[in-house]
């Protein structure tokens, strides 16, 4: 493990005390002998030796060394490989974490992010908290959210929500936002996130394998925004690069104001493309339901998939084709991030993340 000095994340000594406590772990430093002097520490990181200090305090905290006032710093006898556990918030602003609160795909992304939070606390000697902060920023209110969220050791919010406390808390303490499609990461908050580019990939390939040739996009303007049309333009485009056609009018939008189910029976009515990826998945069952009252039979007359955490997707007939959001993955991983005090990277995605269901098919030829 190396100081990296460009990160403003993460603090010089919390950095310098994870590379001596893996020395420790390491047996670098063994049990009941004495660690370097905070001289020769400060000489080897570059650092001051008040900056030592504090990352020794660190230590002795977490239970791997004992300062011996006028002897010197010595590893414990016996040390947990972890030491004390690390304390992880997820701040959220709901009233509960329930599907009658949150619409149906951001209550599967949230509950995703919970269960991955929980299995990487497991694997890493964490505990996670999950916290209710409320919305208002006005006076005082602000103030005791940060001093509740800085008792903890990093803090984790999901998107946009908290924007006020995420901003004030970016440069006091490690800050992670697990954001929605495309959403720009405010000043000193640490991105976590998916390879887009990848998932978009994934599906195009499938299209091409089931010989499908005209490109379609729905995006209902009434449970999105900007984030989702962006995502549908990039697989338009990297539709396009492939050989497949795109025909403008087949970017179906569905307007800020009208009913969905008459929006779908007049799109649905003409003409249509070979397949279609529906960015929104909490409506897939009404994009069903309008396809069936056509009599549009989905993998047979019309290719249709989604991209999605497939949590929102079960009951449907035919099964639907989706590109899975690692959303367990991605959290997960962040423990272990912030257990190393390492910056989290961008979870690869494979094929193995495209679920074929039977609304794509192989297309007949001849």
């Amino acid at each position: 493990m190396m100081l990296d000095r460009c990160n403003p994340n993460i603090a010089l000594p919390v950095q310098i005390r994870n590379i001596l406590a893996e020395r420790i772990e390491n047996s670098y430093y063994r049990p009941d002998r004495r660690l370097d002097s905070i001289r020769k520490l400060a000489r080897e990181f570059e650092v001051s030796a008040v900056t030592i200090g504090e990352a020794l305090k660190l230590l002795e905290k977490d239970a791997y060394v004992v300062c011996v006032s006028g002897s010197g710093t010595y590893v414990m006898e016996k040390v947990e490989p972890a030491g004390i556990p690390l304390r992880i918030v997820l701040a959220f602003p709901e009233e509960s974490i329930s599907r009658d609160v949150l619409s149906y795909e951001n209550w599967a992304i949230s509950s995703e992010a919970y269960r991955g939070l929980v299995a990487g606390a497991m694997d890493n000697h964490a505990e996670i908290h999950f916290a209710h902060f409320s919305n208002q920023t006005a006076g005082t209110l602000l103030l005791r959210q940060i001093k509740r969220v800085r008792e903890y050791d990093a803090a984790v919010f999901i998107g946009s929500q908290l924007t006020a406390l995420q901003a004030e808390l970016a440069g006091q303490m490690p800050v992670y936002q697990l954001p929605s499609i495309y959403m720009k990461t405010p000043p000193g908050v640490i991105e976590i996130n998916y390879d887009i580019e990848a998932s978009l990939k994934i599906l195009v390939r499938h299209v091409i394998d089931c010989g499908y040739r005209r490109i379609g996009t729905l995006s209902f303007y009434k449970r999105t925004n900007e984030l989702l049309l962006r995502r549908s333009r990039d697989f338009r485009q990297l539709a396009a690069e492939n050989g497949l056609e795109t025909p403008d009018e087949f970017d179906w939008r569905f307007p800020s104001s009208g009913n969905v189910r008459d929006f779908l029976a007049e799109k649905l009515a003409g003409k249509r493309p070979d397949f279609i990826l529906c960015e929104n998945s909490e409506l897939m069952t009404e994009v069903y339901q309008a396809m069936y009252d056509r009599g549009i039979k989905i993998g047979d007359d019309q290719g249709l998939a989604g991209i999605a955490t497939g949590l929102t997707l079960g009951g449907l007939i035919p099964t639907l084709t989706y590109v899975r959001v690692p959303i367990f993955e991605i959290t997960r991983t962040l423990v272990a991030s912030i257990r190393n005090g390492e910056k989290p990277s961008i979870v690869p995605l494979s094929d193995d993340f495209l679920i074929k269901g039977q609304s794509t098919k192989p297309r007949r030829t001849g």
